[in-house]
């Protein structure tokens, strides 16, 4: 994902990602040989430099952070009325 991703950005490259982010280029090539995934500061260096999410970078998929706050504000909605809820029960008691 990482060369398919650097090939549509322009002047994008692996050695550019590891001279801007002080990373030893052979270290990147010699982790992706071995089948190894970078650190997790790596990971969030290199989603930045594509402007990609890690989740991409990892499993292909790109996270809907506008869902994420919906699921946020829903929970946080429904805590609330729940909380209002038990709060009317033990004053009508």
């Amino acid at each position: 994902r990482v060369k398919t991703t650097m090939r549509s950005e322009e002047n994008k490259s692996l050695k550019g990602l590891c001279i801007e982010n002080s990373i030893p280029y052979q270290t990147l090539v010699n982790q992706r040989a071995q089948g190894r995934y970078p650190n997790t500061e790596v990971l969030m260096m290199m989603s930045d430099y594509l402007s990609v999410s890690v989740d991409w970078l990892l499993f292909g998929t790109q996270s809907n952070p506008e869902q994420k706050l919906y699921d946020i504000a829903l929970g946080l909605k429904e805590s609330v009325e729940n909380e209002l809820k038990n709060l009317l029960v033990k004053e009508n008691q």
